[in-house]
């Protein structure tokens, strides 16, 4: 019989197995995935010093303060199923949050990134408070300042339990915006009387922004009150008025004008800049 001649591990496609232990459950996972952030080196310190460690399900590397179910959430992101891409993921919130856990406690700053891109759409369904919760606990600025924008455009204030769950401070401050915004609004030279004067006269070229145009759309929605100037609802239709931003008719502006002033205007301001400003660090990046 012929001698083998001797062997080598192909420097490229030779991967092998790291075996992990959190809380009493066994992981084994190729070590390759784990390399895509530099800060999974830490992870693999005790091979460094023990080869038997993470060799075999006899010698695990043990790893403290995660759970068995976020370390599992954490693998769905770094091995996706054959054929899936990153994006098309499809992981609950309780998931995402989970990985967003152990990607913030490692440091593993491409896997928090990646998740906070992908957690979007379940963010976006949660309500505002709910929203500033989760960005305050993982230090995620985008999530802050939509959701402190957005409490202060509202028209009405935070309610008593949202003000509980957002903590004094942060109502303070978001009072101090919708404050800034009323201010603001009341000092424009724009007036509702305009806005009704263009209504029932319209020009090309209409003197009030498309946003105050917007915000009457809006609330043409919400304010149910009997109609007047019925006569105006036909002239609301021509080019340039506001007919074309789908207010119902001249009578519904009238009602929006008389019921809140400023509120017309407001809707102008730049809350963004008023958030940055009273939020500060918390809201940038």
């Amino acid at each position: 019989m012929a001698v083998r001649a001797t062997v080598k591990k192909d420097d490229l496609f030779y991967f092998r197995s790291v075996v992990f232990e959190i809380e009493d459950t066994l992981f084994n996972i190729p070590r390759y995935g784990l390399t895509i952030d530099h800060a999974f080196d830490a992870l693999f310190s005790p091979i460094e010093a023990d080869e038997l460690a993470g060799s075999s399900d006899e010698h695990p590397i043990h790893l403290e303060n995660a759970t068995a179910e976020q370390f599992r959430s954490l693998l769905k992101v770094l091995f996706p199923p054959p054929g899936r891409e990153f994006s098309s993921l499809d992981l609950r919130l309780d998931e995402w949050t989970s990985v967003l856990v152990l990607a913030t406690q490692w440091r593993l700053d491409s896997v928090r990134d990646l998740a906070i891109s992908l957690a979007d759409e379940h963010v976006a369904a949660l309500d505002l408070v709910g929203k500033i919760i989760l960005g305050k606990r993982f230090k995620v600025a985008r999530w802050l300042r939509e959701a402190y924008c957005a409490l202060a455009m509202r028209e009405w204030a935070p309610s008593i339990e949202e003000r509980n769950k957002l903590g004094w401070q942060t109502y303070g401050q978001l009072m101090d915006v919708r404050e800034q915004s009323w201010v603001w609004g009341s000092a424009q030279s724009l007036t509702c009387g305009e806005l009704i004067e263009d209504a029932r006269s319209p020009s090309p070229t209409p003197s009030y922004s498309p946003t105050v145009r917007t915000y009457a759309s809006r609330m043409a929605g919400s304010i149910k009150k009997k109609a007047k100037y019925k006569s105006q609802k036909t002239i609301t239709k021509a080019p340039g008025s506001l007919q074309q931003n789908t207010v119902a008719s001249t009578v519904t502006v009238t009602t929006v004008c008389a019921h809140s002033p400023a509120e017309s205007h407001r809707i102008d301001f730049d809350f963004e800049g008023a958030v940055r400003r009273v939020f500060g660090e918390e809201v940038e990046g």
